[in-house]
This record gives structure tokens, C-alpha cells and sequence, in this order.
């Protein structure tokens, strides 16, 4: 009974269905990223650092600049809980970015429960990334273009302190239109694998993709233990 178990438990795990569920999705045309929208996505990924550390300073207690009201009110754990809050959200939709270049941003991970495998709609990441490229670059237009603005304000951090906060926020004047470059190119790139993968579905006969050279040893092999037991049981 023990050695039956095992059998058909090696056989469930080395069968095709199980190995192709993962490895070998319906739609098999996934177009790598070309290189600069890799160095692209990991450009905004670096952008939103400068500012996170600032932001970081800022909550530890550091002295940045702020004065007169800003400046007591920058300061205490509500400040430094908020920008720990909005650092690691920061961080993390910068991180999200990485998915419009990786495969990870096609299909869920295979780790996934009950989703690992799947193919990702091509809107859920387009429109997102889009919402925040449009989001960001307004804001940081308006903060630096119209006049009176925040940056206008006495209180905000002057002189070198006031040149280090720049520097440090430069960098997310680019984040907005790298964001939209990449959800285009992704978008594009998509629709260039679904197209490729339309005349393999539309063929008279279809095949299914070979299994690795391993899963079909292993599952041989199985399928051959599997038999020998159930030939000594007919023979007992």
C-alpha cells in the first residue's frame, strides 16, 4: 500500500499536466524587454532613492531646513511614522515599475497560490503605471511651476540646505515621463506577442510543447514503475 502511495504520488508530480500548468502557458510569446527600457526601469527605481533618504533625515530627528511653523511641525513621531509610511509606499510603486520588464509583469509568479501561472491582462499594468506617470508629473509640475507655490514659502529650507532638498527631488522630474515611455513600450510589447502567438492557435492541427528533457525522464520512468507494480499484483 506504502509503495503504491509513492508511485502515484511521483506520478501526479512528474505528469505533463502538472509540469505544463506552469512552465508551459496557452499563450507561449512573451517578447523580452529591449535593454533601455530595462535600464529605464531601473532608472525609476533609483530616481525615488535620493528623496526617500531625505524624506528618512527628515523623520529621524536631522535638521533639513525647515523653519518658523514647518519646523515644529516637521518634527515628532507622527512625522517620523508618516514618512516611513510614505517612503516604503514610495519604494514599493517604484519597485512595481520592474514588472513592465519582467516576466513577472506577463504572468503571476508560479508561487502564487491558485493564481501562479496566469496571464496578466496587459490594462492591469498599463493603466496603473499610466495613472501614476500622469500623477507624478503634474505634481511635481505644480510644485515647481506655478508661482506662490510650496516652494515660495519662507518656512521651506534655504541656502544649501535648500540646494540639497533640490538635489535630492531633482531626480523625480524624470520618473513621470520614464514610467510613460516604459507603459507604452510594455503595451506594444504585448500586443506584438499576442499577435505572434495568433497563427499557432488558428492552425489546422496543434501540438503540445515538449516536455524538458528531465520531466520526461522522470515522468518514463514513473509511468514504468507504475506498471511493474500492478503486473506483480495481477501475478499475486
Amino acid at each position: 500500500m506504502l509503495g503504491g502511495d509513492i508511485v502515484k504520488r511521483s506520478v501526479r508530480i512528474a505528469s505533463p499536466e502538472s509540469v505544463m500548468s506552469c512552465q508551459f502557458p496557452s499563450s507561449n510569446a512573451q517578447i523580452a524587454a529591449p535593454r533601455w527600457a530595462v535600464w529605464a526601469a531601473w532608472a525609476t527605481v533609483l530616481c525615488t532613492v535620493p528623496s526617500c533618504v531625505w524624506r528618512l533625515a527628515l523623520g529621524f530627528g536631522v535638521d533639513v531646513g525647515f523653519t518658523g511653523r514647518l519646523g515644529s511641525m516637521y518634527t515628532g513621531t507622527s512625522i517620523m511614522v508618516y514618512v516611513l509610511i510614505l517612503s516604503v509606499a514610495s519604494q514599493a510603486a517604484a519597485c512595481l515599475t520592474l514588472g513592465l520588464v519582467k516576466p513577472w509583469g506577463e504572468r503571476v509568479p508560479c508561487w502564487v497560490p491558485r493564481l501562479g501561472g496566469r496571464r496578466i491582462p496587459p490594462l492591469a499594468m498599463v493603466i496603473p503605471a499610466a495613472a501614476g506617470a500622469i500623477a507624478v508629473t503634474g505634481l511635481c509640475a505644480a510644485v515647481t511651476l506655478v508661482p506662490r507655490g510650496l516652494l515660495d514659502n519662507p518656512d521651506f529650507p534655504h541656502g544649501t540646505a535648500g540646494v540639497i532638498m533640490d538635489i535630492c527631488y531633482a531626480p523625480l522630474l524624470v520618473w513621470g515621463p520614464l514610467v510613460a515611455a516604459l507603459s507604452i513600450a510594455y503595451a506594444r510589447r504585448r500586443r506584438a506577442g499576442e499577435q505572434s502567438d495568433e497563427p499557432a492557435h488558428h492552425g489546422s492541427e496543434t501540438r503540445p510543447p515538449e516536455l524538458p528533457h528531465v520531466a520526461r525522464s522522470v515522468s518514463c520512468e514513473s509511468q514504468a514503475v507504475s506498471r511493474d507494480s500492478i503486473d506483480r499484483r495481477q501475478r499475486h
